[in-house]
């Protein structure tokens, strides 16, 4: 059931609109909700759209997209997503198998914002380990690596 457009009343002003659903920068917790394979067209490398769901902020139950491409090239951010949920990736277990493994775990995400036509948008430029009340870089375990929510 779709309801039309020109039937649906706003009774917010259009500056709550453009500031509406922008996830602040910093640091959030998130839970890895699903995941899309797809291919731009059939000589591109494939690549794994994420998607996030913001926990315990103001931005709670808010959805955020990643993209994690499938080239050799840029396996390594796949392989900071696992590390960041606590997931050791290994060639013995199928790929497909672990990417369904990813999904209910929680991590750290890094938002930056960008403009893309025009539009602020918020998008991830790193993960990390998310822990009781701050967040460890995956790469690194030392106590001043750590930044709190």
């Amino acid at each position: 059931f779709e309801v039309p457009l020109h039937e649906i009343e706003a009774e917010w002003e259009k500056t709550d609109i453009e500031d509406a659903g922008i996830i602040t920068e910093g640091w959030h917790k998130a839970e890895i909700k699903d995941f899309e394979t797809r291919r731009k067209d059939e000589t591109s490398n494939p690549y794994i759209q994420w998607r996030f769901q913001i926990l315990n902020s103001e931005f709670d139950g808010m959805p955020i997209w990643d993209i994690t491409s499938l080239s050799s090239k840029s396996i390594w951010k796949l392989k900071a997503l696992a590390t960041a949920s606590n997931l050791l990736l290994t060639k013995e277990t199928p790929l497909v198998d672990q990417l369904y493994a990813l999904v209910g775990r929680q991590v750290a995400i890094q938002i930056f914002h960008d403009e893309w036509n025009g539009q602020k948008r918020a998008k991830i430029s790193m993960y990390a380990v998310a822990e009781a009340g701050n967040i460890k870089l995956a790469q690194a375990a030392e106590e001043e690596d750590e930044i709190p929510f």
